[in-house]
């Protein structure tokens, strides 16, 4: 949440009627700002690649922004380093509703894996709204003789150390995924990251990897084919567009809740005003219904949450991960 203003303290320790007599100018200019922003062209900072799945969310949302915000709105992708660059650019951007950063699991995992940022990932930034809930899927290859999460335990244990899992990245979400499966199940089993989904994928089907938690629309050609299986969802109940994959707290690990998700940030100081606007127009765009039927058919269900909420839960899932990566022993490579 944004830190308070210094002059806001001070004001607190005036006097009652020069306190009442003060306030009038800021309220009026906090309303006065609403009103005219956006005047220019607001850019949404993606830390990810053109073509990800972030990518794809921001442009399918940013596409119908204009017809609420009356201003376009600009994608910048700014890939690579855990999305700390990015990050960091919308931090030390003015705090005035033109850079906003579409930000995702990564900013909760960032602060308890890898070297100390270069910000703090609460205080920074303000946030404006959580928009998606992403669960991710076990794909198991089909030459993994399981059809279920126990079989693919009991198959695993009886392998010590000859077994591994993939990921897109060492200390993404899909890595974390993995590696607390891994210590909940108490598997000996070895990690693998990949610089890209497709190299991955093609390992998981030839079996050189054995499964990997991932979305669903990025698996769903090669379920279709038969060449890997769904055995377990971390979202908190099943999908309606995976309706027979049983979550993996059905299948005994209750606190295996973990679905990735997206949101937007400013930087910290935001103007309350603007951080309403921009709110109600992101949740005016994702009640499109050909977005939502587009996300749904993705993978990816509507979760809004408002600044309050997102801060709330930004928080727990800083937590959350900080736990994760110590009970895991997940490291940086």
């Amino acid at each position: 949440m944004p830190v308070p203003n210094p002059l806001r303290r001070r004001m607190m320790a005036l006097p009652g009627a020069l306190l009442a007599a003060g306030m009038a100018t800021p309220l009026v200019t906090g309303r006065a700002h609403a009103q005219t922003w956006p005047t220019r062209p607001v850019r949404l900072i993606v830390p990810y690649s053109p073509g990800s799945g972030a990518d794809v969310s921001a442009r399918g949302i940013a596409r119908l922004l204009p017809r609420f915000l009356g201003q376009e709105v600009i994608i910048e992708n700014q890939p690579g380093g855990a999305a700390i660059p990015a990050s960091l650019n919308v931090a030390r951007a003015a705090p005035d509703g033109y850079t906003l950063l579409f930000s995702a699991t990564q900013h909760a995992i960032n602060p308890s894996f890898g070297p100390p940022l270069p910000y703090d990932s609460v205080e920074s930034f303000t946030p404006v709204a959580r928009l998606t809930s992403q669960p991710l899927l076990l794909a198991v290859s089909s030459t993994v003789p399981a059809s279920n999460l126990g079989e693919l335990i009991a198959y695993a244990r009886a392998r010590p150390g000859k077994l591994n899992y993939a990921s897109t990245g060492v200390g993404s979400s899909i890595h974390l995924a993995g590696a607390f499966f891994a210590s909940r199940a108490g598997l000996d089993v070895h990690h693998v990251a990949y610089k890209n989904a497709a190299d991955a994928l093609i390992d998981l089907v030839r079996g050189d990897v054995q499964w990997i938690f991932y979305p669903y629309q990025s698996v769903l050609s090669q379920l279709q084919s038969g060449r890997i299986r769904l055995l377990g969802s971390t979202a908190g109940h099943r999908s309606t567009w995976a309706p027979d994959v049983p979550t993996m707290a059905e299948s005994g690990y209750p606190d295996f809740v973990l679905p990735a998700w997206q949101g937007i940030f400013g930087p910290a100081h935001l103007p309350a005003s603007i951080a309403a606007r921009l709110y109600e127009a992101f949740r005016a765009a994702l009640s499109d219904p050909a977005l939502v039927k587009t996300f749904e058919a993705g993978g990816t269900d509507i979760f809004l949450a408002g600044s309050d909420a997102f801060a709330d839960f930004l928080r727990s899932e800083i937590a959350r991960y900080r736990d994760i990566v110590r009970t895991s022993g997940a490291r940086p490579d």
